[in-house]
């Protein structure tokens, strides 16, 4: 799918790079605390989520692994609105949800093309979920950080304040999650040019989180009023 990011676009992610590097105190070093952040949190994931640890341990049922793990790890329920916190605790099957999540990462390391249907078991299992993307890809995410971005809440309104799209956040949340990557990609093209005039270099195996750590910088700082009058009036928060 080809993506083209227009002037405009890249004038908007060039403020808001020197704002963040600015704001963030972005350097080499600063950067290397970020890369581990994702390694500790690659490491806490695949440790826990593998078919030797899920089906052929003890350790983990469906209650342990829903409760115990994704609800304490995953930003998109943890950090989630209570209506969702109890949803996820009422609506979603443990056991589907371990073999929903095993599926889609079985599938993530072995399929190049549609990358939508990865996400199609774990989907599944979260049906009930209204942020079931987010969650998803979450974990994709977290599991194999150089290949899956997240796209949720934050990502969804960081990209859409980046590209000005007339009906803004609804655009990028309806996005497929191949187009949605391939956003990324193209900002992280225009990230190495910025990053360059300031002696700095973005990882390519690290570029998702780099870019979401931007989303994160977006929608809680930079943006947070604008978003706050938005979803007072249209109540989006997924």
């Amino acid at each position: 799918m080809g993506i083209t990011l227009y002037d405009f676009q890249i004038n908007n992610l060039r403020k808001i790079t020197n704002c963040w590097i600015d704001g963030w105190q972005i350097d080499e070093e600063r950067l290397v605390e970020l890369y581990d952040e994702i390694e500790f949190y690659r490491s806490r994931f695949n440790n826990v989520i593998n078919y030797e640890e899920l089906i052929e341990s003890e350790e983990w049922d469906g209650f342990e692994f829903k409760n115990g793990f994704v609800e304490q790890n995953v930003w998109a329920i943890s950090n989630g609105a209570p209506e969702i916190v109890q949803m996820f605790r009422g609506n979603v099957n443990g056991e589907k949800l371990i073999d929903g999540v095993l599926e889609m990462l079985e599938l993530a390391n072995s399929i190049e093309g549609d990358i939508d249907r990865i996400l199609v078991p774990a989907l599944e299992a979260l049906k009930y979920m209204p942020n079931k993307v987010s969650i998803a890809t979450e974990i994709l995410h977290k599991s194999i950080p150089d290949k899956y971005p997240i796209k949720n809440y934050k990502s969804n309104w960081g990209l859409a304040f980046i590209l000005e799209p007339k009906d803004l956040v609804i655009y990028t949340r309806k996005l497929s999650y191949i187009a949605f990557r391939n956003y990324i990609d193209n900002l992280y093209i225009e990230l190495l040019k910025i990053f360059e005039e300031y002696d700095l270099y973005i990882e390519e195996y690290y570029k998702y989180w780099i870019i979401d750590r931007i989303f994160w910088y977006m929608v809680d700082e930079k943006y947070s009023e604008i978003i706050k009058i938005y979803n007072s009036r249209y109540k989006e928060y997924y």
